[in-house]
């Protein structure tokens, strides 16, 4: 006969994998730092919730999108990193007191705001001099 084991609970499985990343993330500066090499970070988190449902996502919380905004101000002048953070109008315009730029690229508001240190290139191609 078998051994057999209980079902998981909804949602454990997730939970299991983002905490799995957010352990990881904890030790991301450790290793640019180890690494010295300039690394570009592109965060994309979900909107605030006073920009959208708060039902969207099955596991939520309404501090992520300010959390993840306080890292990148954090972390957004070392002279290793290149960080771009993506949001929605005027969700992380507390970022431009410290010297970031804003850019908005879609009509209904889509912004992206890069750190101080983010080479710009004014009316030209986005990987102008990429080979």
């Amino acid at each position: 006969m078998g051994c057999t084991t209980a079902p998981e609970p909804r949602g454990a499985r997730r939970r299991q994998a983002a905490n799995s990343a957010l352990a990881r993330l904890r030790r991301v500066r450790g290793r640019l730092r180890g690494r010295h090499q300039l690394t570009g970070v592109s965060l994309d988190p979900p909107y605030c919730h006073t920009l959208r449902s708060n039902r969207l996502y099955r596991e939520d919380s309404p501090a992520l999108s300010s959390d993840v905004r306080a890292w990148a101000l954090e972390r957004g002048t070392d002279p290793l990193l290149r960080i771009t953070l993506a949001g929605k109008g005027e969700e992380h315009d507390e970022l431009l007191a410290a010297g970031w730029s804003k850019h908005v690229w879609r009509s209904d508001g889509e912004t992206i705001w890069a750190s101080p240190l983010c080479e710009r290139v004014e009316n030209g191609p986005l990987f102008a001099g990429c080979s």
